[in-house]
Parts: C-alpha cells; sequence; structure tokens
C-alpha cells in the first residue's frame, strides 16, 4: 500500500480554498495598514492514548500592506527536512506555494476584489462583547470558537486571538471526529515568540528554478523522487486541481 506523507495538514490548505476562509475570525474591517510581525509556532497532533504523535515548527510573517508568508518543514521519507513556503502578495496579486521536495510552484491567481478583501485589516476579532481575555506573550488575547458539522463529521476550534497582532492565533485547538463519538485528540498550534516590525525581505522570495505544476503533477513528481509515497491521496489531488483550474482563470 502506498504510504500517504501528510504534508496536506498545512500544504492543501495553502493550495486549496482553505486560504480563502483564513478570515472568518473577522466581523469588521477597514482600509488600514496591518501590524507588521514574524512569529515562530510549535504545532502537535496526538495519538489516541494522549501520547504525542508529531511536532514541527512554522514561521509565519505578515508586511504592512498584508502581503504575508507561511513557512513549513516538511519530512521527507529520506529522512531530510524541506521547506513548504506559501507566499500570499498582494502586490502582484498572486498566492504561491513553493515545495521543495519536489522543486515545485503551485501559483493561485487572485481576482482584484480578493485582493481588496485582504488588503483590509481588522478592527475586531469577535463580535461578543462577553468574550474572555487572557494574556500570552505579553499580548491580550481574546478567546474564540468555532463549530461545523459536515457529512456526519464535527470539527471544534478554539482560538486565543490577539488584537493587536490582526487578530492572529497565538494559541489554537482543533478537536474533531464523526458526530456522535468522542472528539478526537487535539491538533495544537502555539507561538513561541513574536518578533515586531517587518518582516526580512528574504522570507518572501520565491525560490529559483522551481518549476509550476498543478497539484497532481507535483503529488506525481513527488511519488517519482520517493517512490511508494505521495504527498496526498489521488482524490484529494483530484479535487486540488479543480480549484487550480478554475483559479487560473484569474490571470
Amino acid at each position: 500500500m502506498t504510504k500517504k506523507i501528510r504534508v496536506a495538514c498545512v500544504f492543501a490548505l495553502v493550495a486549496s480554498a482553505g486560504f480563502f476562509l483564513t478570515r472568518t475570525l473577522t466581523i469588521k474591517s477597514q482600509q488600514s495598514g496591518f501590524t507588521p510581525f514574524t512569529a515562530t509556532m510549535e504545532s502537535r497532533s496526538y495519538n489516541p492514548d494522549g501520547t504525542l504523535s508529531s511536532s514541527h515548527q512554522r514561521l509565519y510573517a505578515v508586511r504592512s500592506n498584508g502581503t504575508k508568508i507561511e513557512i513549513l518543514k516538511i519530512p521527507t521519507p529520506d529522512g531530510r527536512l524541506t521547506d513548504g513556503k506559501s507566499v500570499t502578495d498582494l502586490d502582484a496579486g498572486l498566492m504561491v506555494s513553493a515545495v521543495e521536495a519536489t522543486e515545485s510552484l503551485i501559483t493561485h491567481p487572485l481576482r482584484a476584489e480578493t485582493v481588496a478583501k485582504y488588503r483590509r485589516a481588522p478592527t475586531a476579532c469577535t463580535s461578543d462583547p462577553t468574550a474572555e481575555h487572557s494574556k500570552i506573550l505579553g499580548y491580550d488575547v481574546v478567546r474564540v470558537k468555532r463549530e461545523w458539522h459536515v457529512a456526519g463529521r464535527f470539527t471544534l476550534v478554539d482560538k486565543w486571538v490577539a488584537p493587536a497582532l490582526n487578530c492572529f492565533a497565538l494559541k489554537s485547538t482543533s478537536t474533531g471526529g464523526a458526530e456522535g463519538e468522542p472528539a478526537s485528540y487535539p491538533y495544537v498550534q502555539e507561538v513561541l515568540f513574536v518578533l515586531p516590525g517587518e518582516p526580512s525581505p528574504s522570507l518572501f522570495e520565491i525560490p529559483v528554478g522551481y518549476v509550476e505544476r498543478s497539484p497532481s503533477e507535483m503529488n506525481a513528481e513527488f511519488e517519482r523522487r520517493f517512490p511508494g509515497h505521495s504527498i496526498f491521496p489521488p482524490t484529494t489531488a483530484e479535487h486540488l486541481d479543480g480549484i487550480y483550474q478554475k483559479n487560473q482563470q484569474n490571470r
């Protein structure tokens, strides 16, 4: 059986419509600059018995114009750690994923109205005036909970977001499972430290020499380089291909 390398925990979100849902916590916005910063995060997943399954670090950075980047260290079957980078470039009107393991680029052009939307910095993180507050890394954070029920399954997300950092989550816990059954053990993402100010320009550079590929083409390249392994199942690649082809019409 082909072993699946679950890069999809972050990359599939970057390469799919999940990107267009990243602002659902914001209920007000205005045309203004973002607070620029760079954050290092640790993500942890757990086994059913509560023991740690895996952990990895991510880097997130946002410029004052709203352009942002996420970088994840992705393990490959030969034991290396490689970069998976997602750049949302609002000036260029592009969202680009760069995957070192296959030297691939997946480019999603953004419509003008989408760019305008993502240029609007948040002014409120929740509509609940009684929402719980706390402190994380010296920042005031407000608790925001969300719950989804789709196709007999549920997802619960509990976030502590910082108003001073564009409603960015300094801690997030996600659980889920089949309806009527106990929730799975959580996926936790926690910020380790925050560096205020404009991020380094080098973080936003797209690697030279990478090849533009659709998600399924990138999956095939991964299988070519690492026989017996893939990034995600064929059905997922097919779904992401549909989103990719649709977004190419925005060019």
